[in-house]
């Protein structure tokens, strides 16, 4: 259905490799998976290694913030209020 050139860059992105290894287990028993399973993991593996380099870059990035600090008596009703 799709123009070859579509068809082609397809096949090496995970969501047409993820639906070519299913359509393949379902009508012909898991034959030639091997490369579709490829994709998916390669590209599994590629996000994740970008997801943790920009996991350490943003967190050298974060500025310190100051939080105010709790102070050890706790705050007394006021008399006039009871």
């Amino acid at each position: 259905m799709l123009p070859p050139f579509w068809r082609a860059l397809g096949g090496g992105l995970p969501d047409g490799a993820g639906t070519e290894t299913i359509r393949r287990i379902v009508y012909f028993g898991g034959q030639g998976i091997a490369s579709q399973l490829a994709v998916v993991a390669a590209w599994a593996i590629i996000e994740t290694a970008v997801a943790i380099i920009d996991a350490r870059f943003h967190y050298h990035r974060v500025p310190a913030v100051d939080y105010p600090r709790a102070t050890s008596a706790a705050p007394q009703p006021e008399s006039g209020n009871v």
